[in-house]
């Protein structure tokens, strides 16, 4: 899932806007705009690790490693409805978009094809969350404004073993590719993120038309039945994650 749909979902979940726990339930994903630098083993799929290390050493911010496992699909977060294999809402939908997807990278088949298809699928929640619950967004962009920054980066880089500028620079690299305009804007949303994390991750070069009309197909596709899905979620994860909630 994309931030808005994690900020969206942890929200109804626990029930507050903390902010190191929206900042917690999107930070995962700081692997997928990280050129390399933060590894997608030490964070994305170790919530368990990372709930654990912060609270041992951080328990005043342990609303961030509460975030995390919010988030991860290791712990049946929020990504485990989306991208699991068998019910992973944003996985099943997403192969409706497949054969456009394979013409459209020029690949018979490639594993690349099935996550950009299910990347678009989250695209699409992501666009009708802000246009439907616009308060989402709000929350996002607050939670990062009244977060101690300084703290975070503390935090991530000690967990990380990582100098403390350079995780601040990914940090920084983060917000800006995934800030509220270019969630909320779908052209934004193709230019800013899109096109250059393609580019970035699967050194490949696509046309904005070509997105904007799968984007726009993905919105179709889901329509109908993003509501549910999302309440379904929340009623989920409330059960999951009550021996945490605090």
């Amino acid at each position: 899932m994309l931030p808005l749909s994690h900020t969206y979902i942890s929200i109804n979940v626990v029930g507050r806007k903390d902010p190191f726990l929206l900042v917690g339930s999107v930070i995962p994903d700081i692997t997928t705009t990280s050129k390399g630098v933060i590894k997608r083993d030490l964070i994305h799929n170790s919530p368990f690790d990372f709930y654990n290390f912060v609270k041992e050493n951080y328990p005043k911010a342990l609303d961030l490693g509460l975030g995390l496992l919010l988030h991860c699909e290791q712990s049946k977060g929020a990504d485990y409805y989306s991208d699991d294999f068998e019910i992973g809402y944003a996985y099943l939908n997403g192969k409706i978009l497949d054969a456009e997807v394979k013409r459209m990278f020029g690949v018979d088949d490639s594993e690349d094809q099935h996550v950009f298809s299910h990347n678009l699928i989250e695209i699409a929640l992501d666009l009708l969350i802000g246009k439907e619950f616009p308060n989402t967004a709000d929350a996002y962009v607050d939670a990062q404004n009244s977060l101690d920054k300084k703290l975070l980066v503390e935090i991530l880089s000690s967990y990380l073993k990582q100098n403390a500028d350079v995780i601040e620079k990914e940090i920084d690299n983060f917000m800006s590719t995934l800030s509220k305009d270019n969630l909320l804007d779908k052209d934004k949303m193709i230019e800013e993120v899109t096109l250059p994390l393609v580019k970035m991750r699967m050194d490949s070069d696509i046309r904005k038309e070509d997105v904007m009309r799968l984007i726009d197909r993905a919105l179709e596709i889901i329509q109908d039945t993003h509501k549910d899905f999302l309440n379904t979620v929340v009623k989920e994860m409330k059960s999951t994650f009550t021996p945490f909630l605090h």
